[in-house]
């Protein structure tokens, strides 16, 4: 909800951005390539699978192939499968039917009308980009929430200090809360984090016969993980 307000809602909020331009060309294609190999391989899982059988066979054994074809997946061999390319076709006929009924029932022609322009007035000459308290932010958007779960669950507080009649001063508005889990949790964490960075930062001093010495034990480690694996 607060993105869809600060995105899409409101003027442009600055000349940079009144002055904006869909990026065309190279730029695009940046984005549609891994897009598209996003559904490719949400629609053809298996291309993934069978791409790794190899390192499968090598780690399980020549014996071991991937479960499912290109158009298949299964959790195991006469398991149950997944079709993604069935399920997306289904769901397809399924849009195109709602589609069509809607085409049905709607009524005849197209309206038009004025866009309304969320309640307020063109933006005057001085302020071509409107007033910034018209604007939607975050906080706006939040308020509802805030007032509404705030006072309990974050100890949320507004203040409102209005100047008195005659004074120049303008008013002051402040809003402030506690997250309670700053304390309980990520508090405790970002300690640990910096205990292990402290840490992680003395490996830096260390002389080449340390570091060679760390990397010997590591490999003694793994060998005797294989050992203890193969012995299962």
């Amino acid at each position: 909800l607060r993105m869809v307000g600060l995105v899409f809602l409101g003027r442009p909020r600055s000349p940079r951005g009144a002055g904006a331009q869909e990026v065309r060309g190279p730029e695009l294609w940046a984005l549609f390539l891994p897009a598209g190999l996003t559904v490719a391989f949400g629609l053809f899982p298996g291309a993934l699978v069978q791409l790794a059988a190899p390192a499968i066979q090598v780690l399980a054994g020549p014996a071991a192939r991937p479960p499912g074809g290109w158009f298949l997946l299964q959790t195991t061999e006469g398991g149950a499968g997944y079709r993604p390319l069935a399920v997306a076709l289904l769901l397809g006929l399924v849009g195109l039917g709602l589609w069509l009924w809607q085409r049905c029932i709607q009524p005849g022609g197209t309206q038009r009308g004025a866009v309304w322009n969320c309640g307020f007035i063109d933006p005057p000459a001085h302020l071509p980009f409107g007033d910034p308290l018209t604007q939607p932010t975050a906080g706006g958007i939040a308020q509802p929430l805030r007032r509404m779960l705030g006072t309990t669950v974050f100890a949320a507080r507004e203040a409102v200090e209005m100047p008195r009649p005659g004074e120049t001063r303008a008013a002051r508005y402040e809003a402030s809360f506690r997250d309670p889990s700053f304390p309980l949790l990520l508090a405790p964490l970002a300690r640990a984090r910096d205990a292990l960075a402290a840490r992680a930062e003395r490996l830096r001093d260390f002389t080449i016969r340390r570091n060679l010495s760390l990397a010997f034990g590591l490999l003694v480690g793994l060998l005797a993980l294989l050992a203890w694996l193969e012995a299962r």
